[in-house]
């Protein structure tokens, strides 16, 4: 006879694919007639701006488009001049085996642009892009609870109380943010408005009931020249949203990235000292909660035969939540004395994990001016590295941010560079989990059943459990605790136990 098993059920998602690409696209840019000819090229830089991302054909596909720019010096002298170009691309990541009930998440950036003439009126881009790609595969947990069993079979059940941290969901939406700000200081009614790019990330995230409360916070920085100087300004914008979000209790944890869809600022009021700004972000949830299970892992009958099946999973559990700011101070060298800086700023652009070292990819850009009053750029990649404790089995979700303004000062031989590094991240082991899944019983022989003796001496073999006595003897914990008054599952090596026969 086949016993009724219980079953408990968790949906939840499983990552199954998690990838880092860089990509280089590359176009020619002519100047346009009404622009002077090149001198020197100071500056390139641009938004990258994500239109659609999709899981479909056994790859994942991130596509959209670089709006860019190049600072000039022109060959005749006077103010700076721009010239915009725009690079659609597409990003294909292979992901064989992924079906098109994938969910994916993807952290967009453009790591580093470069320019450079080809001739006074051409010039050739080079834009380095790089995805982080996780696709997530919906997934249903099931584990026996505990078996119906007739009175007749009297079985035996061994239950342990399992911890399972899983995802539970994975949503995204889209939303834009309208600001009306004031102007910065040097940007007033004459001042040209030259580039805009933008930022943003989450600072705080929780769940009230099935809403997902999501405040975040973005970084407009905008370029412009004032009396032919080139100045610039970074703007913070705060912003709050709310996904519906089931499935998770409030202490459940959620990651949020954010990638940036569109932004542009222009000019309102009459005295030209307002700005509107407008910012297209799509916003990617990922929540995990931890679920404690109960697993029947044994069984056994008293006064019958017994066959039991197992399965073995491999179920996450959470180890450790960790948020380490860290206050990064960088030497970066010029080739020429710098006497100010314009602006600096600092991005993420990758990070990467092997055993139990994490690596970032830090890109930072600076405009500085030098001692003959040269406009001039300096861009270098910075490594951070950060030692974990990782266990056998174990993973690390880690993601950083630079939040705030980056800063950066004139010191012997370049230029001194101040900001601030958030690294957060949840660590999570395999833990193996093995359950019955399938039970049969069957009524012990006459002749076996007067065989069996009525009480059995024997000692206590290294390891062994109470529960393992028992099985072996077909009687039960409870009546081996009561011959012996034992009062507890700990037995002692060589203890000589009385084992009474089951019933």
């Amino acid at each position: 006879m086949e016993l009724e098993l219980n079953w408990e059920q968790l949906k939840h998602y499983e990552l199954v694919l998690d990838t880092r690409v860089c990509q280089e696209e590359t176009q020619e840019t002519i100047v346009p007639d009404a622009l002077p000819d090149i001198l020197r090229i100071v500056e390139a830089g641009g938004q990258l701006c994500v239109s659609e991302k999709s899981v479909r054909e056994g790859a994942m596909l991130t596509s959209g488009v670089i709006n860019g720019w190049t600072l000039y010096e022109p060959e005749s002298g006077g103010a700076l001049c721009k010239v915009d170009f725009h690079i659609p691309f597409t990003v294909r990541t292979d992901a064989p085996g992924v079906s098109a009930n994938g969910c994916c998440v993807v952290r967009p950036v453009l790591r580093k642009v470069d320019a450079r003439t080809l001739n006074p009126r051409k010039i050739l881009v080079r834009a380095d892009i790089g995805v982080e790609g996780c696709v997530y595969e919906p997934r249903e947990l099931s584990v026996c609870c505990g078996m119906n069993d007739p009175a007749e079979t009297q079985v035996q059940q061994m239950s342990i109380e399992q911890q399972a941290y899983l995802t539970t969901a994975v949503k995204e939406k889209a939303f834009s943010i309208y600001e009306e700000v004031h102007a910065p200081a040097g940007l007033d009614a004459s001042s040209e408005l030259l580039c805009v790019r933008a930022d943003a990330w989450c600072t705080e995230a929780r769940l009230i009931g099935n809403k997902l409360v999501i405040k975040g916070e973005a970084g407009i920085r905008v370029r412009y020249l004032t009396d032919g100087q080139l100045g610039s300004a970074r703007i913070p914008i705060g912003f709050s949203q709310i996904m519906e979000v089931e499935g998770a209790g409030e202490q459940a944890d959620c990651r949020i990235d954010l990638f940036v869809t569109d932004v542009s600022c222009v000019r309102a009021g009459e005295d030209g000292r307002t700005l509107n700004i407008s910012l297209d972000l799509t916003g990617q949830a990922v929540v995990s909660d931890r679920f404690s299970l109960t697993v029947l892992q044994d069984a056994y009958s008293t006064c019958g035969e017994m066959s039991v099946d197992v399965q073995r999973h491999l179920v996450p559990d959470l180890l450790e939540r960790y948020a380490k700011p860290q206050n990064m101070r960088e030497l970066i060298e010029t080739e020429i004395q710098a006497k100010s800086v314009v602006d600096a700023a600092v991005r993420v652009c990758g990070i990467s994990a092997s055993g139990d070292c994490v690596e970032m990819q830090l890109q930072t850009d600076i405009l500085y001016l030098d001692e003959h009053e040269n406009l001039c750029a300096v861009s270098r990649a910075i490594p951070v590295t950060e030692q974990l404790a990782v266990p056998d089995n174990g993973h690390c979700d880690t993601f950083c941010f630079c939040p705030g303004e980056a800063f950066a000062s004139v010191t012997a031989g370049g230029l001194e560079l101040r900001f601030t590094l958030e690294m957060r991240g949840i660590l999570t082991r395999l833990q193996p989990v093995v359950t019955v899944k399938k039970a049969l019983w069957s009524e012990r022989d006459r002749d076996e059943c007067v065989k069996r003796p009525s009480v059995v001496m024997r000692a206590v073999m290294p390891g062994e459990s109470l529960w393992d006595v028992a099985k072996a003897y077909g009687t039960t914990m409870q009546r081996i605790c009561q011959a012996n008054e034992l009062d507890c599952d700990a037995l002692p090596t060589g203890k000589l136990l009385l084992i009474p026969a089951g019933k």
